[in-house]
């Protein structure tokens, strides 16, 4: 019943969502300006779904050595004594501090994704992961990406990075989802077609709450409501 629930809850959130989401597409044609709106208006529902306990804002990891390159949206305990800055929107905290980061990409009318953009925005997420291994990452794309272009590229970034720098999940708007998760004792990479088109917002929801509040290491495939299309996995470490 509560599993029900919380599905009807993201299902609103997703329908509230969409509402706003071009609101400024249909005034203005300033690709920059309306990347920028839709980064601000996730960043937004995310304040507002996950407690008051929790800041969300842009910012960057300080380590001993320097600050992380700007990271599109942090998540992190505001009652720790290492917040260093938290104004304007923007955030400057310990690696230790930081429950989940997440990068975005935005596509033009929603559109699909290209590889090497996917591959950047993966690619984005290894330096603040590494600094921060206890923190989930995710990357959240407005658009889609067709499934042979996606394919090529998932088998790529699994052969180059790491499995601690992967992504814990990737989520297209427009589908599909895919999740970093256990497989055989290995961890591998799991691609899902989602039953409906419009929710794809839950599962970002869901899997932003399963890590805030339960604290798993990887969400349960069974948490996706899809179907299992395709899994790719990491390549083994060359052998001395």
């Amino acid at each position: 019943m509560i599993a029900e629930n919380l599905k009807k809850y993201f299902n609103m959130l997703t329908d509230e969502f969409e509402a706003r989401l071009d609101q400024l597409s249909q005034l203005v044609d300033h690709r920059p300006a309306i990347g920028t709106y839709r980064e601000t208006i996730l960043r937004g529902f995310i304040s507002e779904t996950v407690g008051r306990r929790y800041g969300v804002g842009s910012g960057f990891l300080l380590t001993d050595n320097a600050n992380s390159r700007q990271i599109d949206i942090l998540i992190y305990d505001r009652h720790s004594d290492a917040v260093y800055f938290d104004r304007a929107g923007i955030v400057v905290v310990s690696p230790e501090q930081v429950l989940a980061m997440i990068e975005v990409k935005s596509v033009a009318a929603l559109g699909s994704l290209s590889k090497e953009r996917l591959l950047d925005g993966l690619t984005q997420l290894v330096e603040p992961k590494l600094a921060a291994p206890a923190g989930r990452t995710a990357l959240f794309v407005f658009g889609t990406m067709g499934e042979a272009v996606l394919k090529e590229a998932i088998e790529q970034a699994t052969a180059t990075l790491p499995p601690e720098a992967f992504p814990d999940a990737i989520v297209f708007l427009r589908g599909p989802v895919i999740l970093k998760v256990p497989k055989d004792g290995f961890l591998c990479v799991e691609v899902y077609k989602l039953l409906k088109p419009d929710s794809a917002l839950g599962c970002f929801f869901g899997f932003l709450h399963s890590r805030l509040y339960s604290r798993q290491t990887h969400l349960p495939s069974a948490g996706v409501d899809g179907i299992f299309q395709w899994r790719a996995h990491f390549s083994p470490p060359p052998t001395e």
